[in-house]
């Protein structure tokens, strides 16, 4: 599905459970490769247990898929410090999504990991008419690597509900960046939560994670509370 987001045109796919529709659907923002095939497979995971449809959001443009770290943080990085444009570019997801007769623009949610945790949690900021929003190991502060991003404002009373579900031994979030979250979110008034896996490390969900060097690393206890936490915080709205 090509929408228009931002400066690109995107390459999306619709995900659907069984059934006429139309369904709950979640945008889903991939890991920081891109719509590459680990964002589809748990796609099709929330589709086959939950029965809501996932839209696979392409935050990059024209379906570009990273092979290496290295690719990645190149796509990465200018998105990164231009949030005004990583917002157009979620947004474009989220008109994409609603527009899509098989979509119930009434029940729709949001996840994103890593990259696409940041991607998500910038969709939440702009305070669209979107249930709720979960973002999984997620970048919370406005550096990565060389690059300084200049954080945006947040829209006025959002009514959507933010669920953030990330390690405690994520290499890439400090405690500076956690509790600047925090104090962001307690000012702006808004329905926040965030939960630590206290073993888990950046990544976790991904099982084709196994550094330890990077702190990259798959772990399936958290992944599987995580899964489940997610059913539950969206059962909320759907």
């Amino acid at each position: 599905m090509e929408y228009r987001a931002g400066s690109v045109v995107a390459n999306g796919e619709l995900l659907l459970p069984q059934g006429e529709g139309p369904f709950p659907t979640l945008i889903l923002f991939p890991y920081w490769r891109g719509k590459d095939q680990v964002g589809k497979e748990y796609g099709q995971k929330i589709v086959s247990t939950y029965k809501w449809a996932v839209f696979l959001a392409d935050y990059y443009g024209e379906g570009k898929v990273a092979h290496t770290q290295e690719e990645a943080a190149s796509l990465a990085g200018p998105l990164f410090a231009d949030r005004q444009e990583l917002r157009q570019r979620v947004k474009g997801a989220f008109d994409a999504a609603r527009a899509e007769k098989r979509v119930d623009p009434k029940r729709i949610g949001a996840i994103g990991f890593c990259f696409g945790g940041l991607a998500a949690i910038e969709l939440f900021k702009q305070g669209l008419p979107i249930k709720g929003i979960a973002a999984l190991h997620t970048i919370l502060g406005n550096k990565m690597g060389d690059i300084e991003a200049k954080q945006l404002p947040m829209a006025k009373d959002i009514s959507t509900s933010l669920l953030v579900m990330n390690g405690y031994l994520d290499p890439l979030v400090s405690t500076e960046d956690r509790l600047s979250f925090e104090k962001e979110m307690k000012e702006a008034g808004v329905d926040w939560q965030l939960h630590l896996f206290g073993k888990a490390s950046h990544a976790f969900t991904n099982p084709q994670n196994k550094d330890p060097a990077t702190g990259l690393l798959y772990d399936e206890t958290a992944d599987k509370r995580s899964f489940e936490m997610l059913g539950s915080f969206f059962r909320e709205f759907f």
